[in-house]
């Protein structure tokens, strides 16, 4: 996901998975993503992008599906 967010090497392949594919996260991971985006471009990009993963209706492409956390995973991650 910050690959795609930043323009950097395989951002045009989660792009391709957001738009047509079957994207997959955990609220582990886009905790990390909101966290990384409020830091620099600041909270109103990182409210954006969590609007937008979270939506049902996602604009631009599929919902994503969301993974169930128990803590073991929480703990790897």
């Amino acid at each position: 996901m910050l690959a795609f967010l930043s323009d950097e090497p395989g951002g045009a392949d989660v792009e391709e998975i957001l738009r047509i594919g079957e994207p997959w996260m955990t609220a582990v991971n886009l905790g990390e993503v909101a966290y990384i985006l409020e830091r620099t471009p600041g909270a109103a990009a990182a409210d954006e992008v969590w609007a937008n993963l979270r939506a049902e209706n996602r604009p631009g492409g599929v919902p994503v599906r969301w993974i169930d956390v128990d803590d073991s995973l929480v703990r790897r991650a």
